[in-house]
Order: C-alpha cells, then structure tokens, then sequence
C-alpha cells in the first residue's frame, strides 16, 4: 500500500494507501513526496506536476484564482440570463414583470412623443446589463 499522484490530471489525482502496482509508472507517480504542499490545497500544487510535488508561487495562485472568480462570473451571467426562458414559477414572474414594466414604461414615452419599447428590446437591454457587471 502507498500513494500515488497521477502525472498529467487536473485537478490533481492523488491517491492515499492504494495498491500502488495497480497504477502504470508512466502515469502516476508511486510514494511521492508531498511534504512541500502538507496543508495546501491541490489546487495550488505548483504544474506540470513533479516529485517532490511543489507549491505554487503567489503569482501562479492569484492566476488560479483569477480563472476561477472568471469562470464563476461567467457562469453566473449565463444563469442569470436564461431565467428569462424558465418554465418555472420564477422565470414566468419575471417576464410578467419586464412586460409589465415595458407596458408602463410606455404610456409615460407616449405622453413625450417618444416611439415604443418591445419586450424584446428590454430584454437585449438587461441582457447587456448583466454583462456589463
């Protein structure tokens, strides 16, 4: 029995009390030494992997957190913007309320002479604020 630390995966595969002739030497590092990274979060595990497996610098983890915070953003963005589509309760309420809002929006554009807003239009509109935050 021992550990192993695959070469090439992310996120890191590391593997306690395996049987280690189980795991090819081509692709996974049998006992490796991961004294340098005791209490780090693999995520930080300095790439390409190595043995001694080493922790990544302040630079490389900002990095690692930067794609992270960009990625949860992004995917945040994409949710928000399909609730517009939902069949659920939540997604059916507010397009009665951006349609409504459209609606009144609306009467109050006509007493200035101004044309009309479409669902549509307000809806490429809030599309635009949720990727402008």
């Amino acid at each position: 029995m021992g550990d192993v630390l695959h070469k090439t995966r992310d996120p890191v595969d590391y593997r306690t009390s395996v049987n280690t002739p189980e795991y090819d030497p081509a692709d996974w590092f049998h006992s490796p030494d991961t004294s340098a990274v005791v209490g780090v979060p693999r995520k930080y595990w300095q790439r390409p992997l190595a043995d001694p497996v080493l922790e990544m610098t302040q630079a490389e983890k900002d990095a690692v957190d930067a794609a992270a915070a960009a990625a949860a953003a992004t995917a945040a963005k994409t949710g928000a913007k399909t609730r517009h589509d939902a069949e659920d309760g939540e997604g059916r309420a507010l397009r009665a309320l951006v349609k409504l809002m459209v609606a009144e929006l609306n009467i109050l554009r006509a007493e200035h002479g101004l044309a009309d807003r479409t669902y549509a239009q307000a809806r490429t509109a809030i599309d635009a604020e949720i990727d402008g935050e």
